[in-house]
């Protein structure tokens, strides 16, 4: 299948060219001309930084020993799970061989052991300790069957073990760190850099409507465009060029940007530039939210639970969510290092505005935004345009009613 694949895509790929006028983007300085801006992408990669780890599934052992496992002497378990990455087919039958993992006490010391091999076997398997208020480190696990182009293959995965309070009880979990392919263009005289993941199948044959795209530009990790993920069919402002992203050639080999539009525009931070499009997605259901509304007015509220101005501010948030909320919708982004004490803290003082986590640890908007100080009220007109920064004390917060009462 996968041959054949290959044979069709090269039948047919003069033809798309033609169609498109797209063509390989590393060398040719006309390529700005063209409607059309094809990238190639490389080999996967695995980066915490530019795509944020997913929870991957985990089921209880229904007989955590099953009588053959051999766990260390001084290694008393506690709990036991499967990592569930996904099923593959061989002939039509389940080649399912997931790793096991025990959650215990080793001299005193909480943590876990993995089968990182996927073999069955404990004998030699490392102890991975997991701090109280800490993070766990990055364990990398192999020999994990996926299906792609209809043929199973094996693969690494980096996880992370941790443990949550979200589901009611503590319950011990992984988070996933998604591959990615990565790739290089030209546009608007400035060097791009672009990566592509599929998030909603975990890596296997990349399809489309799961596919998340980053653009930044080279060399420049806190760039305006930087972190923000589109899915196909997003618009993407650069510096003079509107572009779509249109499609995903292969298996998610290349990417294909169509230029809609110019615009003289300037992206930023500050009063009179306009915020970068794309979506962030809310903390309680994941929901891609934009950062502006061409039907209202939208404000940002950057705060943090460990914040005491922040969490004092918001019953002040909450009448002028509620007072206005014809021509203005709130929008929280929550600075914080746990995820649990936000989705807790925004249940205690009633938060239902969309929420964005912004990971203190690699936190995307507080520094796109350049946001040094909290609570910030950032103000946002429907076109997208920055009309009001306020630091959120308590003259801040006086100065933010009176502006919204003049819009």
């Amino acid at each position: 299948m996968k041959k054949l694949n290959s044979r069709l895509l090269f039948l047919f790929l003069p033809l798309i060219i033609a169609q498109c006028k797209s063509h390989d983007t590393t060398a040719s300085t006309s390529q700005d001309k063209n409607e059309y801006t094809k990238v190639n992408l490389n080999l996967n990669k695995e980066d915490t930084l530019l795509f944020p780890y997913n929870v991957i599934a985990s089921v209880k052992l229904k007989d955590p020993q099953n009588g053959v496992r051999v766990l260390p002497s001084n290694f008393k378990a506690t709990d036991s799970c499967e990592l569930v990455f996904q099923g593959a087919l061989i002939d039509r039958k389940p080649a399912i061989k997931y790793p096991i993992a025990f959650w215990g006490n080793l001299n005193g010391k909480y943590g876990v052991l993995v089968d990182v091999d996927n073999d069955g076997r404990f004998s030699k398997e490392h102890f991975y300790e997991i701090p109280s208020g800490k993070e766990a480190p990055f364990i990398k696990v192999n020999n994990i069957p996926y299906l792609s182009n209809g043929a199973v293959e094996n693969r690494s995965y980096l996880i992370q073990p941790f443990v949550s309070g979200f589901f009611g009880k503590p319950r011990n979990l992984f988070h996933y760190v998604p591959k990615y392919k990565q790739g290089k263009f030209f546009l608007d005289s400035t060097s791009y850099e672009c990566a592509l993941n599929n998030f909603a199948y975990f890596d296997t044959a990349y399809n489309k409507k799961g596919a998340a795209l980053i653009v930044y530009e080279k060399n420049d990790s806190i760039n305006w465009l930087n972190e923000v993920k589109y899915k196909l069919g997003d618009t993407i402002h650069f510096k003079n060029t509107v572009c779509k992203f249109e499609d995903v050639l292969g298996n998610g080999d290349s990417i294909v940007l169509k230029k809609i539009g110019y615009q003289n525009k300037s992206y930023g931070s500050q009063e009179g530039q306009y915020v970068f499009t794309g979506s962030v997605h809310d903390i309680k259901d994941n929901s891609a939210v934009s950062l502006m509304d061409k039907d209202k007015y939208t404000l940002l509220d950057f705060w943090g639970t460990w914040c005491g101005p922040c969490m004092a501010l918001t019953d002040d948030i909450h009448k002028i969510s509620t007072t206005y909320q014809d021509k203005l919708r709130v929008i929280g982004i929550c600075y914080d290092d746990d995820r649990d004490k936000v989705l807790k803290a925004m249940e205690q003082k009633g938060i239902v505005w969309p929420t964005i986590f912004d990971d203190k640890n690699a936190s995307v908007l507080a520094k796109k935004f350049n946001v040094i100080a909290f609570p910030t009220f950032i103000l946002v007109d429907k076109n997208g345009k920055i009309i009001r920064r306020i630091n959120g004390t308590d003259e801040g917060i006086e100065k933010l009613k009176e502006c919204i009462q003049k819009l």
